[in-house]
C-alpha cells in the first residue's frame, strides 16, 4: 500500500509527499506522478483509492461550515486530477467509474 499526502504514513509501503505550496496542480501532477513511476518501475497496480477529505473534521451544525467546505472543495479537485492522470498510466485495467 502506498501513500500519497502531505504527511508520511508509518504503515505505507512507499510514501510520496506532495507539495502543498506547488505552484500548480499541473506542477504538483507533474511532480507525484514522477515519484510514482519511480517506485512503480514499470509495475501496474489493481486499485487507486481517494480517501482525501477524513482530516477535515467539522460539524454540519456549525456556522463556520462553509469555510471548511470552500477548502475540501479545492484540496479534493485536485485529488480527482490526479487520480485521473493516475489512473491512466497506473492502472493493470482501465475502467472510467461516472458518478
Amino acid at each position: 500500500m502506498g501513500s500519497i499526502d502531505l504527511v508520511s504514513n508509518d504503515e505505507a509501503d512507499a510514501n510520496v509527499l506532495v507539495e502543498a505550496s506547488a505552484a500548480s496542480w499541473v506542477d504538483q501532477n507533474k511532480t507525484i506522478n514522477e515519484k510514482v513511476a519511480e517506485i512503480l518501475a514499470g509495475n501496474k497496480v489493481d486499485a487507486i483509492l481517494c480517501v482525501a477529505g477524513g482530516w477535515a473534521g467539522g460539524n454540519a451544525a456549525s456556522n463556520g461550515n462553509i469555510s471548511l467546505i470552500v477548502v475540501l472543495w479545492v484540496m479534493l479537485d485536485s485529488k480527482i486530477y490526479h487520480n485521473f492522470t493516475f489512473g491512466h498510466r497506473f492502472l493493470r485495467c482501465r475502467i472510467t467509474l461516472n458518478c
